[in-house]
């Protein structure tokens, strides 16, 4: 019966306690005054048994999963992502649980590449681009779109004609635009091997003075 759709469990359940509750009649019409009262009493605690029986099994199997599911929705409307409906049934609560539990891990996926890619720009790699082709939709348009922003910003900056270097308190390159990259013959080389570099080693020294005596005194 776990096999059965919602709707044909439910019809299943009403066809039985239909059918139990004209058992005592059947009972009677049977058997006439020839059966007992205690045989009678017998024949109502059974059907109030089984109907008890179903009232459970009902409950467990669709109101139960229908609670989670809600409380769930509950959760992400909170902005709680972290979360996962356990619902293992083949009906369409666990159909509908298994959908919840796709979005919520794409949600989850979009999110973590989304730190990476702080991280990433945080450390000075501006040109980090977070992988989009795996996803699908919405999932992949916000990806895209995120990816597109970056780009922007690193062209805005190398569109400028002065020359601009952005450093760490470590006084390491987080960023250098082209005019500065032109300035010290760096502009074709990996942006890898730039970012994390030492002012002394992308500037002249008696500008990398300046700059650590500008940032002392910012300090």
């Amino acid at each position: 019966m776990s096999n059965l759709s919602i709707s044909a469990r439910i019809l299943v359940s009403f066809l039985i306690i239909i059918m139990l509750s004209f058992a005592p009649v059947i009972v009677f019409v049977v058997f006439g005054y020839q059966i007992s009262i205690i045989s009678v009493f017998a024949i109502l605690i059974a059907i109030i048994s089984i109907a008890a029986i179903l009232s459970t099994y009902v409950s467990r199997t669709i109101v139960t999963p229908l609670r989670q599911l809600i409380a769930c929705k509950k959760e992400i409307a909170k902005g709680n992502i972290a979360i996962h409906a356990d619902i293992k049934s083949k009906d369409e609560m666990g159909q509908n649980a298994n959908a919840l539990n796709e979005v919520l891990r794409l949600m989850n996926e979009v999110h973590n590449r989304f730190a990476v890619m702080k991280q990433h720009v945080n450390d000075g790699k501006t040109h980090y681009q977070m992988e989009e082709s795996d996803l699908e939709g919405i999932y992949r348009d916000i990806i895209a779109d995120s990816n597109n922003i970056l780009v922007d910003y690193v062209r805005t900056l190398d569109y400028i004609t002065e020359s601009y270097v952005y450093i760490d308190k470590d006084m390491k390159v987080m960023h250098a635009n082209l005019a500065a990259r032109k300035l010290n013959g760096t502009e074709n080389l990996d942006w890898d091997h730039i970012v994390g570099s030492h002012i002394d080693e992308f500037v002249s020294a008696d500008i990398s003075i300046l700059v650590t005596k500008s940032f002392n005194e910012l300090r």
